[in-house]
């Protein structure tokens, strides 16, 4: 049951925010969580979907062609977007 969560904590270094602000989007509902205590631990598949749905709207249809692009937006005050840099072969 550990893997399907992450702490608030690790929320926050996953998207690069502070942990406050990851706490108070947490209490403010933005982020889905599930309270164990005074804890809250938050689902690890809503993060991958939320990263995948910010790669999907962001990645060209050719990627060796693909300029570098930021992909950030569906939280706000997110600290340092991510950079996707196209690539010639590996996945």
């Amino acid at each position: 049951m550990r893997g399907e969560f992450l702490s608030i904590q690790e929320f926050a270094d996953t998207f690069g925010v502070h942990y406050g602000t990851a706490w108070y989007w947490v209490r403010d509902g933005k982020v889905p969580s599930v309270r164990i205590g005074s804890s809250a631990r938050i689902p690890r598949r809503w993060v991958e979907e939320q990263i995948n749905a910010a790669i999907a709207t962001t990645i060209s249809p050719n990627i060796e062609e693909a300029p570098e692009r930021e992909v950030g937006g569906r939280l706000p005050g997110l600290a340092r977007p991510l950079t996707l840099v196209g690539s010639s072969g590996s996945a």
